[in-house]
């Protein structure tokens, strides 16, 4: 394989990178390329080590994916990132086991964050109804002052405490959605392995 058929395959296939990242990209293995024809070796040499342009390629996307999953945590990134580690998987046979688990934890995460939002929205939506109920109780018992009174400061405390529930849910959401983003990059590091550009 040749050099220009070596960048032509690579930019076919960087299809979904920003354009800066493409220029990156081809200016990187460009100079890869220069150093390589300085020390003596020829084309094919240079080609085979880099491996196939597709391989790289498909690394480059999954990295740039990502890179921008961390940077923006949206559902069609996730999505993206997903896919896109399922095609370094198909490119690159060796990891394809690991790639396998990688996504059935990537899943397994997936569900586990919507298990944690449902259930912080029920518990909350469950205190918030008692809180009020025992509000509008504590309301119609006035007359009966010390119940009253007692029902109005519990459904307080308790409209209080879910709203105290409502924000740690969101933190807890936010770390678990942080804590997935690093687990892709790590994945990403460490099973679909080049060199770094």
């Amino acid at each position: 394989m040749t050099r220009e058929t070596f960048f032509d395959i690579l930019n076919q296939n960087l299809k979904g990178v920003p354009q800066e990242e493409r220029q990156r990209v081809n200016e990187y293995f460009s100079e890869y390329f220069d150093d390589g024809l300085d020390t003596g070796r020829s084309e094919q040499e240079i080609c085979q080590q880099l491996g196939r342009p597709e391989a790289v390629a498909a690394q480059i996307r999954a990295e740039s994916h990502i890179k921008n999953l961390n940077d923006n945590p949206s559902t069609l990134n996730w999505g993206k990132a997903a896919a896109v580690l399922v095609g370094a998987a198909i490119v690159s046979p060796i990891a394809f086991p690991f790639i396998i688990a990688a996504v059935g934890l990537i899943f397994a995460l997936c569900i586990t964050v919507f298990a944690l939002l449902l259930a912080a929205v029920c518990f909350v939506g469950a205190m918030f109804l008692l809180g009020g109920t025992l509000i509008v109780a504590g309301l119609a018992k006035l007359l009966i002052l010390p119940v009253g009174i007692g029902m109005l400061g519990a459904g307080l405390l308790i409209l209080g405490l879910s709203t105290f529930a409502l924000s740690l849910s969101a933190l807890i959401i936010r770390f678990t959605v942080k804590a997935f983003s690093q687990a892709l990059a790590w994945i990403n590091t460490r099973f679909i392995r080049r060199e770094k550009i």
